[in-house]
This record gives structure tokens, C-alpha cells and sequence, in this order.
């Protein structure tokens, strides 16, 4: 069993912008940006 909060902020993108995002909500908008590892 887990517990998970309610998550409250919840700031979509426009059905337009999602699909070029990749996602609805703008927390979980995590662009890949590729880097060397120090």
C-alpha cells in the first residue's frame, strides 16, 4: 500500500501546446537537455 498526496497545483497546457510538450501538465514538462557528467 502507498500513500500519495493530492497534488493541487494543477496548470495544464492548451491542447495545442500538450501535444507539442508531450504532456498536459506543466510540472511533469522535463525537457531532455543532454550534458557530459562531471
Amino acid at each position: 500500500m502507498a500513500y500519495i498526496p493530492f497534488q493541487t497545483d494543477t496548470t495544464e497546457y492548451t491542447p495545442e501546446s500538450a501535444l507539442s510538450c508531450g504532456t498536459l501538465f506543466a510540472d511533469l514538462n522535463k525537457p531532455f537537455l543532454g550534458g557530459k557528467c562531471i
